[in-house]
């Protein structure tokens, strides 16, 4: 427990956890969900992955806490763990890229969705942001891009190319 559960303005409750892999991520629990939030739309959150260095255990950590359905898949050379909601597809976990310092911890990368990523990556950069890793597409299914803004916060651009 990092943050204990904490009323948030009367729109409900939060809590901060670390993972058995080292990744922080908040949970939230609204005490009204409204349905005016939106998410994978531009402009929103449409992704989110857990980079670790053991992804079977950060998998079923969470499937057992909140419940995700996890199944393993091959993205080329390396395993990718999919997380769906209720049948919709939102993230996933996958193992931390060799380049990345042995004591750096697991990390959560989110994705906001774009339906211009060029367009976003020029805007970004107008507004002192830097590109971490250029734009690239995935199997004729998306293009992504990562980021960081000008306090150094890193984050990735998400256009789907195809229904996620």
């Amino acid at each position: 427990m990092i943050v204990p559960p904490t009323d948030v303005m009367g729109r409900g409750r939060l809590a901060g956890i670390q993972d058995p892999t080292g990744g922080v991520v908040y949970l939230w629990k609204a005490y009204d969900p409204d349905e005016s939030e939106t998410y994978g739309e531009p402009g929103t959150l449409i992704w989110t992955d857990l980079e670790t260095r053991d992804p079977q255990k950060a998998a079923d950590f969470f499937s057992k806490l909140v419940g995700w359905e996890i199944r393993t898949e091959s993205q080329g050379p390396t395993a990718y763990w999919q997380v769906g909601v209720r049948g919709q597809n939102e993230g996933g976990i996958m193992p931390m890229p060799d380049m990345v310092p042995p004591e750096a911890p697991a990390f959560w990368l989110d994705y906001f969705g774009t339906s211009d990523i060029d367009a976003s990556i020029a805007r970004a950069q107008e507004l002192g942001g830097t590109v971490q890793v250029p734009a690239m597409e995935v199997e004729g299914m998306m293009s992504f891009a990562v980021l960081s803004d000008p306090a150094g916060a890193t984050f990735a651009l998400m256009q789907p190319l195809l229904d996620m």
